[in-house]
């Protein structure tokens, strides 16, 4: 050995080691495992196989943990079961921002102060009389013309609601935002004070709307201000609730406002948004409801998302239109 100059035999020990060692054919495959990660095994130093070890194994030879896509990365094994626990314990996974908007939330109703609204949609198939329009279309029965002639048989939770001591006397019109979620409720009868209480928390916000549709709200607030408290709950100020009642829970022609159960701010503007009835959910007024997939999608002149099935007509659905036969829908 020429002093100062190094062994070719110790550099190929030492190109063994750095690259591994070759196993025979008969020795099962070990690759690095998370167990050598955490004892910080070297990148450099691992067990191989070449073209003609792979020809001679069994499937059962190899171990267990080799399950990973990252090749030979023990780092991103780590993050990809990282993801993977995260995914699983969230609430919600992987859902986009507008299913994230639609969340459904429990609600209890009264007492008022702890009554929240129903973010999100909640589709049913309930009917409440076999074969009545009145259950089908989530409204009261009407005795004289409904299949369950008012008897006892008649489960429409509807049929509870004091239509006279929510609204007055006049006969109105419900709004299917407010029958959707009226349905929904497991209560034997709702109170007036509470549903006014509730529309009437977010109220305020119609302030930030157009001057025109802000405006009957703000004639309304300025008649209530000047209610005393002990008066409130009888004469007019009973009259002032009943009318706020009906300007937020009844459809009405020429409307401009609702009260809307399915949104986090409550009243909407009735140009920039709908309640479908048949998904029991607010929609943007972009969004339409296609009868073949049963189900909204949106894009007033595209086609269905989902079918591709071409919108009928382009503009807004009226689903708030009266039908001809009125004892369906008014009281």
């Amino acid at each position: 050995m020429i002093p100062g100059k190094a062994d070719p035999l110790d550099e190929g020990q030492e190109m063994m080691t750095l690259a591994g060692t070759k196993r025979t054919a008969g020795t099962p495959y070990a690759s690095p495992t998370k167990a050598a990660a955490s004892a910080k095994r070297s990148r450099t130093q691992y067990d191989y196989c070449d073209e003609e070890d792979l020809e001679s194994l069994h499937e059962d030879q190899w171990s267990a943990d080799w399950d990973s896509g990252s090749e030979m990365s023990i780092d991103g094994d780590d993050e990809r079961d990282s993801l993977k626990d995260r995914f699983l314990t969230s609430p919600r996974g992987s859902k986009s921002y507008e299913e994230a908007r639609r969340t459904e939330e429990s609600r209890t109703l009264p007492p008022a102060a702890n009554v929240h609204r129903r973010f999100g949609s909640k589709s049913s198939e309930r009917i409440y009389c076999v074969g009545c329009a009145c259950s089908k279309l989530e409204h009261q029965c009407n005795a004289p013309s409904c299949g369950c002639e008012g008897g006892v048989s008649c489960r429409n939770p509807l049929n509870n609601l004091d239509l006279g001591a929510l609204f007055g006397q006049d006969p109105v019109s419900l709004h299917p935002c407010f029958t959707t979620w009226a349905v929904s409720q497991n209560i034997a009868k709702l109170e007036r004070q509470p549903l006014f209480d509730l529309i009437l928390e977010k109220a305020f916000l119609m302030e930030e709307f157009h001057d025109y549709v802000s405006e009957p709200y703000l004639e309304w607030r300025a008649k209530w201000d000047r209610v005393p408290v002990s008066e409130r709950d009888s004469g007019t100020g009973l009259f002032l609730k009943q009318e706020l009642l009906r300007l937020g829970l009844t459809s009405r022609e020429g409307q401009l406002v609702f009260y809307s159960f399915c949104r986090r701010d409550g009243w909407q503007e009735t140009e920039h948004c709908w309640h479908c009835r048949i998904c029991s959910d607010c929609m943007e007024w972009r969004e339409w409801h296609c009868e073949r997939c049963n189900q909204c999608s949106y894009g007033l002149s595209l086609p269905c998302e989902t079918c591709g099935r071409e919108k009928d007509r382009y503009g807004q659905p009226e689903l708030n239109e009266l039908s001809d036969d009125d004892s369906i829908y008014q009281w």
